[in-house]
């Protein structure tokens, strides 16, 4: 499903105003040879349990790994910050070394991004900020990039599972991915 043009225009408006923070805004396409992309969702449902997913898929967007955590309690942003620790703990431990993570969180991008802004964050966001930025300054090439929702169905649907309390790795895409997953692959050609 495309966003309707009256929600792209203030959509686009936000980005052209942050355009000098160097935020890089992509769409459906595979990483470039010997990269692999991250792509990664989190959510909070009532009463405030926070759950992330996310997939890694390699240059030919193929699946390489997925997962859906339960975090805990907390709120919705706190839970798209867990999900990107996550995901790009999980790629470094898979031993991939050269990483673009992808969000539709443009807050928590922004953040991780611009770093001054942890010093305005509650201590228990600063201190998963600052678990972030360690984790991206490691000897290892690191993109974080904000997407739209719409390009991020799959990492959507491994979060659901995960803010019900369901935390699990995939090898494979489970079955309540698949149809989205295909889809991915068919956009990407």
């Amino acid at each position: 499903m495309l966003m309707s043009f009256t929600h792209i225009v203030p959509w686009m408006q936000h980005i052209l105003q942050h355009k000098d923070k160097l935020l890089i805004i992509s769409t459906l396409c595979p990483p470039t040879i010997d990269v692999v992309k991250v792509n990664v969702d989190g959510s909070c449902i009532p009463p405030h349990s926070m759950g992330g997913g996310g997939f890694i898929r390699d240059t030919h967007g193929e699946w390489l790994r997925g997962f859906s955590k339960a975090f805990g309690q907390g709120n919705a942003y706190m839970a798209e910050l867990f999900s990107i620790k996550h995901g790009i703990e999980l790629a470094w431990s898979l031993g991939y070394r050269k990483v673009v993570c992808e969000s539709d969180c443009l807050e928590a991008v922004e953040a991780i991004t611009h770093s001054t802004l942890a010093s305005m964050a509650s201590p228990s966001v600063r201190d998963l900020l600052i678990d972030i930025l360690l984790l991206l300054s490691r000897m290892w090439q690191t993109h974080l990039l904000c997407i739209p929702r719409e390009a991020n169905i799959v990492a959507d649907r491994l979060e659901t599972f995960g803010s019900h309390n369901v935390t699990r790795e995939f090898i494979v895409p489970p079955s309540f991915v698949m149809e989205a997953f295909l889809h991915d692959l068919l956009a990407l050609g």
